[in-house]
């Protein structure tokens, strides 16, 4: 009776294990906070300083600072550059 107990505690643990785990894998929580793709910055926590860099080819790449946007493009030298956006700090004057 004990051994059965055991048996199904275990077998419970692990569709519990594996659930997390691809709850995980595929990223379940809030759709809008965006994490930036090198460093791992939230943009919930840093969108002050959030850059988003736009390819001719018209893909986007959502980067946490000026720096991130330094190493994306180092990264991607064959994708030419359209446009980048960074958002202003609101306490900023100029």
């Amino acid at each position: 009776m004990k051994t059965d107990f055991m048996l199904n505690w275990k077998k419970a643990l692990i569709v519990i294990s594996v659930l997390a785990s691809l709850l995980i894998f595929i990223g379940v929580g809030n759709a809008d906070d965006h994490a930036c793709i090198h460093c791992g910055m939230m943009k919930a926590k840093f969108g002050h300083s959030w850059v988003i860099i736009e390819h001719e080819d018209g893909t986007l790449e959502g980067v946490c600072s000026v720096h991130c946007a330094a190493v994306d493009m180092a990264l991607h030298i064959d994708q030419p550059v359209k446009k980048i956006t960074v958002m202003k700090d609101r306490s900023c004057t100029a």
